[in-house]
């Protein structure tokens, strides 16, 4: 077998819902029960493999890391600095998919995900290197183009920063990037 990596990844969004009305007067009560699932159960997988053509992935990251107020951003360099699983450099072309979650659980502590100060990916936020997209405290993005992706440029648009916005001295967060290289 040649060399190389194959990826495999599924992510789900499910919601659920009991909506419930109770009219002035008590009478007749209305109900709204849902189950949705982000793609459909029947075409729910999100299946990479080895390849960069278009719809394809041959690399994820992802990391627990933590913004402090004494380290109040973390750049994320996607082309030549972070490290997959297997100890490899990966230096990402194409950026196909990005989840954040803000493991905070005291409202106002907030990071902000966008606005590097140089070499802004800015692929995500319609071509603006200095927009930021704020995720709340427990709150999460998920960023999903398996078709095109989002264009990451090695030294010029490759840096995804992370900013601590809010109050608490440390903020954690999950983050899991999906790309080609």
């Amino acid at each position: 077998m040649a060399g190389g990596t194959s990826l495999n990844a599924l992510l789900k969004v499910v919601l659920n819902w009991d909506f419930q009305n109770y009219p002035a007067g008590g009478f007749d009560q209305t109900k709204s029960s849902q189950n949705l699932q982000f793609p459909p159960a029947s075409s729910d997988t999100y299946s990479q493999s080895l390849s960069s053509t278009a719809g394809t992935s041959n690399q994820l990251w992802a990391d627990r890391r933590t913004v402090t107020t004494s380290t109040t951003t973390d750049d994320l360099d996607l082309a030549g600095s972070l490290t997959n699983f297997f100890g490899e450099t990966i230096s990402l072309a194409t950026l196909r998919g990005l989840v954040v979650f803000n493991r905070a659980t005291v409202a106002g502590d907030d990071i902000t995900v966008g606005g590097a100060a140089a070499n802004a990916l800015a692929a995500i936020f319609d071509a603006s290197p200095s927009a930021e997209l704020t995720v709340k405290a427990s709150g999460m993005i998920v960023l999903l183009a398996p078709l095109d992706g989002y264009s990451v440029t090695g030294g010029s648009q490759d840096t995804l920063r992370i900013t601590h916005a809010g109050s608490s001295e440390a903020i954690t967060y999950d983050i899991v990037a999906i790309g080609t290289e």
